[in-house]
């Protein structure tokens, strides 16, 4: 993933910056939704890799 001019945040939308931090701490997330339909999921979904860190 690219980073900024600093080197240090991922570029991209802030899914793409949960995806990539929780691959380098080799953490996952879940979600549980009713209200929002599934929108947080599918934010997280559509990032490549977040199949690795995603439950």
């Amino acid at each position: 993933m690219d980073r900024d001019a600093h080197g240090e945040r991922p570029v991209g939308s802030p899914a793409a910056g949960v995806v990539h931090r929780l691959t380098e701490r080799q953490e996952t997330l879940a979600t549980v939704e009713s209200l929002t339909g599934g929108l947080l999921a599918a934010s997280i979904v559509e990032i490549a890799g977040a199949s690795g860190v995603f439950r």
